[in-house]
């Protein structure tokens, strides 16, 4: 289990992030290039890609952040993962209206999205991967 003090787990999760936004990103666009419809093309596109996405994001943050958390599960935080990321993807329009009306670039509002929606992620899914609460950790490890 990956091991790291609260500032290089910060940025192991953002590490995480990137490599697996590059991988949606890719995965999105082959999809959108062998997708044989049109209506919405890119919208199905981008929600198939993001529901797929997540799994190897999990895998990403399970591998390279926080381990296999003893007395957790792989489905358990599989399963949090996804409602996690779901609640982020909920808020993320919310928040591109919001920043579009401040900002007035769909560029800035794109970034700070990603960044906003990206420390939600954060903090959700940090607790995805943590023991139950009230569980004593050398229990778990007897487990």
């Amino acid at each position: 289990m990956p091991k790291h003090s609260p500032a290089t787990e910060a940025i192991w999760f953002q590490i995480s992030g990137a490599i697996g936004t590059l991988l949606f990103y890719a995965f999105y666009e082959g999809l959108y290039r062998i997708a044989d419809f049109e209506w919405q093309k890119a919208a199905v596109c981008n929600a198939i890609a993001y529901a797929v996405s997540i799994i190897w994001q999990h895998a990403l943050h399970r591998t390279l952040v926080f381990g296999a958390t003893p007395g957790v599960s792989y489905w358990r935080s599989l399963g949090s993962t996804y409602l996690c990321y779901g609640l982020s993807i909920a808020l993320l329009g919310p928040i591109s209206v919001a920043l579009d009306f401040v900002t007035g670039n769909h560029q800035v509002t794109w970034v700070l999205g990603l960044v906003i929606t990206g420390a939600i992620n954060y903090f959700t899914v940090k607790q995805a991967f943590a023991p139950p609460k009230g569980a004593q950790l050398d229990e778990l490890h007897s487990q």
